[in-house]
C-alpha cells in the first residue's frame, strides 16, 4: 500500500468504525424489538400485563443500550487523551532533537568559520613566505645556481603557487557553505555577456569563439553563487579546450515550464561517459596536474552553489568529443516580473 493510500485509510478509519457500530446498534435494536415482542405475545395472553412487561423491556433497553454507549464513549475519550498525551510528549521530544540538531550546526559553523579564519591566516602566510624567498633567491643567486638548482626553485614556487589555489579554493567552497543567499531575478542575457567577457577575450586570442544563444530569459538565483557556477564552467572548458584547434564554447538556453535549463558546451578532451558523477565530487581529478592544472575543487563548488540555489547540475560527455554542463534554475515567469 503506498504511502498516500495508507494516509488517507488512517484518516477515514475512524468514520468507517463509527458508521459499524452504528449499523451494529440498529441492528441488534430492531431484533430485539422484533423478537422480543413476539416471544411476549406468545407467552403472554393478558393485554394489560403485555403492556405492563413492553414498558419494562423498553426501559431494559434504554437501561443497557445507555450504559454500553456510556464505556464506549468514555473508552474512546480515553484513547483521544491519551494520544493528544503522546503527540505532545512526541512533540516535545522532536523539539529538543531540533534544538540540539540546531546546536550542532551552529558549533559546526563556528568551527568552520574558525577553520577558514586559521586557513587563511595561518597557512596563507607561510605559504607567502616559501614563495617569497624562493624567488628572492632566484633573483640574487640565479648565476651562483646551476640549472638543477634552479629547477629545484622553480618546483617549489610551482607547489606553493598550486597549494595557494587550492586554499583558496577550500576557502571559496567554505564561504559558499556559510554565506545567506540572495535569490533575485537576474537576467540572462545581460548576466551571461558580464560574466563571459574574460572567457570570450581568451578564445579570441587562441582563435576560438564564444557563442551566446539564449533567450529572454529570467532565473530566480543568488548573483554572486551563479556567477561562480559560469565562472567555474568558463573556465573547465577554456582548460580543457588547451590545445584544441579553433576552440569554440557555447552557452544555450530554454524554458522547460518552470524551469529554465541553461549549457556550456565545449569541443574540448571531454571525458568517459562513467565519470559523469565522480567529476562533481571534492578533490577529484581525471588528469594529472602537469598535464591540466586545478585543485579539484572547481565542479564541487558548481554542485554546491547550485544546490543551495534550489537547481542542479548534470554533465554529458565522451572522451576526445567535448562535454556539455547542465544547468537546472527555477525560471521567473513573465507574470512575475
Amino acid at each position: 500500500m503506498a504511502l498516500s493510500d495508507s494516509a488517507e485509510y488512517e484518516s477515514s478509519r475512524p468514520t468507517w468504525v463509527a458508521l459499524r457500530i452504528a449499523l451494529i446498534y440498529l441492528t441488534l435494536s430492531v431484533l430485539w424489538i422484533y423478537f422480543s415482542d413476539r416471544l411476549l405475545i406468545f407467552l403472554v395472553d393478558d393485554p394489560a400485563r403485555l403492556t405492563r412487561l413492553q414498558t419494562a423491556k423498553g426501559w431494559l433497553f434504554v437501561s443497557v443500550s445507555g450504559l454500553l454507549i456510556y464505556f464506549l464513549v468514555r473508552r474512546a475519550l480515553y484513547q483521544a487523551h491519551a494520544a493528544q498525551v503522546q503527540i505532545r510528549q512526541l512533540n516535545q521530544e522532536l523539539e529538543l532533537r531540533i534544538a540540539e540538531r540546531t546546536a550542532q550546526l551552529q558549533a559546526a559553523n563556528r568551527e568552520l568559520k574558525a577553520f577558514s579564519y586559521s586557513v587563511s591566516h595561518d597557512l596563507k602566510a607561510p605559504l607567502r613566505g616559501i614563495d617569497g624567498y624562493s624567488r628572492l633567491l632566484e633573483e640574487e643567486f640565479h648565476e651562483r645556481l646551476n640549472a638543477e638548482g634552479r629547477g629545484f626553485l622553480r618546483n617549489i614556487r610551482q607547489g606553493a603557487s598550486r597549494m595557494q589555489q587550492l586554499i583558496e579554493d577550500l576557502l571559496s567552497y567554505a564561504h559558499m557553505e556559510q554565506r545567506t543567499l540572495q535569490r533575485t531575478s537576474v537576467d540572462l542575457n545581460l548576466f551571461l555577456r558580464e560574466v563571459s567577457a574574460d572567457c570570450e577575450a581568451e578564445l579570441k586570442r587562441r582563435g576560438g569563439e564564444l557563442r551566446i544563444e539564449v533567450p529572454a530569459l529570467r532565473v530566480r538565483a543568488d548573483h554572486e553563487g551563479l556567477h561562480i557556477v559560469l565562472r567555474n564552467l568558463l573556465e573547465n572548458s577554456l582548460k580543457f579546450s588547451h590545445g584544441i584547434q579553433a576552440p569554440c564554447i557555447e552557452i544555450g538556453g530554454r524554458l522547460e515550464g518552470d524551469k529554465a535549463i541553461l549549457w556550456v558546451r565545449d569541443n574540448g578532451i571531454g571525458f568517459e561517459e562513467k565519470f559523469r558523477e565522480r567529476i562533481f565530487d571534492i578533490f577529484q581529478r581525471l588528469h594529472l596536474t602537469e598535464d591540466y592544472s586545478g585543485t579539484g575543487i572547481g565542479l564541487a563548488l558548481v554542485r554546491r552553489a547550485m544546490q543551495r540555489m534550489g537547481g542542479r547540475v548534470w554533465a554529458e560527455g565522451a572522451s576526445g568529443a567535448g562535454a556539455v554542463f547542465y544547468l537546472e534554475l527555477p525560471a521567473v515567469l513573465k507574470d512575475e516580473y
